[in-house]
């Protein structure tokens, strides 16, 4: 008795001792089937805002030694080259053209709001290059190699971060500008026009992102999600030659310009215009016109129609009580805010509810609109009166059957 419990106790002990091996092994297994990720954030300016940046796997890095791959072997970059800045910069731009002409594949990312650039989810063992993947007006910059894991002040890091360069410092203060006309539809300038300022900004990090609000606008388009970003603290207004500019534009970007407050008796023109900086350029004044010297800018001819003042009352051969008489009011709102009335069909019954307990009747004619108010609860009598009637006929019929 006591030897057969024994055994059982031994068989329990054994089979527990195997499911704990089991899921030791299961989660060793686990454990290593994943394995550890790397980061690479890039640091610019945030004037860079929406700029697209690209990360490039050229090879696998391990115990100091790069091995590159197919794609990258012609330029035959070595480890002995990252102690020579001159050799490394020439290769790294090498590999630069080479994934430009050859649209060898890429990681791109946008460059956030707060001015950098993140890569996540990265593999260890790997070696990088962080470039631009095609020209831009805004700026150049240099390619960077970066290596997961790598070597920070004696500490082995996973996540790195770097500091972007330019190509040619004197290109980050390149800029643009444009100037905008304001006239009337008879080509005459108009003086006090004011316009708000912003610029659009593609991203792909939603980390950083700022809350969408009056000054933050977002969308998304063919190229991609954005967010349109308000100048605070900054308008444009026209002169008494209908112009106004704004210069120290970065190139590369697009903006558009609002108008915030239209000229003394003209419609506010709501339509956003838009325009692309694409060409460096200064403003200058000849003839007491804004002009553009040494480049080229954007130029916008934004028009404002006159307030109409068509207040009157309509003509006609029978006389007019002064409360029906119809007026349109002058308004400085663009027309499509005014909303058309259309003629009704005579004679024509409609039956609503007013919202208050009550069934309204509304009885349309030619020139006529009468509203007959019924009690909601004389109404549901009616109905329950009918409905007694015709359960009281169809009793006495079953009665005479």
């Amino acid at each position: 008795m006591i030897g057969s419990k024994l055994k059982k106790a031994s068989a329990v002990i054994i089979s527990l001792a195997l499911i704990m091996m089991i899921a030791a092994v299961s989660v060793f297994s686990a454990g290593a089937a994943e394995p550890e990720k790397g980061s690479i954030e890039v640091e610019l300016k945030e004037e860079f805002a929406g700029l697209p940046l690209a990360l490039v796997t050229i090879g696998d890095y391990k115990n100091g030694e790069l091995e590159l791959y197919d794609d990258f072997k012609s330029v035959d970059l070595k480890s002995s080259d990252f102690d020579n800045n001159k050799i490394l910069k020439e290769k790294l731009f090498q590999i630069r053209d080479l994934v430009r002409a050859n649209d060898i594949d890429s990681v791109v990312e946008m460059i956030g709001y707060d001015g950098n650039a993140n890569f996540r989810d990265l593999d260890t063992d790997k070696a990088y290059v962080v470039m631009q993947p095609f020209n831009t007006p805004a700026v150049s910059l240099s390619p960077s190699l970066v290596f997961i894991p790598a070597w920070v002040d004696g500490v082995l890091m996973r996540d790195i971060h770097i500091t972007a360069k330019a190509e040619n410092p004197a290109s980050v203060d390149n800029r643009g500008a444009v100037i905008v006309n304001k006239k009337d539809d008879k080509d005459v300038p108009l003086e006090g026009a004011e316009f708000s300022l912003w610029r659009k900004n593609y991203y792909t990090d939603t980390i950083n992102l700022p809350v969408e609000s009056d000054d933050f606008v977002f969308g998304e388009d063919s190229n991609g999600k954005y967010y349109w970003e308000k100048y605070k603290d900054f308008s444009l207004v026209t002169n008494e030659n209908g112009q106004c500019y704004v210069d120290q534009l970065r190139l590369g970007y697009n903006y558009r310009v609002i108008e915030e407050k239209a000229p003394e008796g003209f419609i506010l023109d709501q339509e956003p215009h838009e325009f692309f900086v694409d060409g460096k350029c200064e403003v200058t004044v000849e003839n007491e016109m804004y002009v553009f010297k040494n480049g080229q800018g954007a130029m916008l001819d934004i028009l404002n129609m006159p307030v109409q003042n068509t207040s009157k009352t309509e003509s006609s051969d029978e006389p007019q009580d002064s409360t029906t008489s119809k007026t349109s009011k002058v308004t400085s709102e663009p027309s499509d805010k005014i909303t058309p009335s259309y003629p009704t069909p005579s004679k024509t019954e409609v039956v609503t509810s007013s919202g208050d307990g009550n069934v309204v009747v509304e009885i349309t004619g030619d020139d006529i609109v009468k509203y007959i108010v019924i009690p909601a609860v004389l109404v549901a009598s009616l109905i329950l009166i009918v409905l007694l009637i015709v359960a009281g006929g169809k009793k006495n019929k079953n009665k005479d059957k």
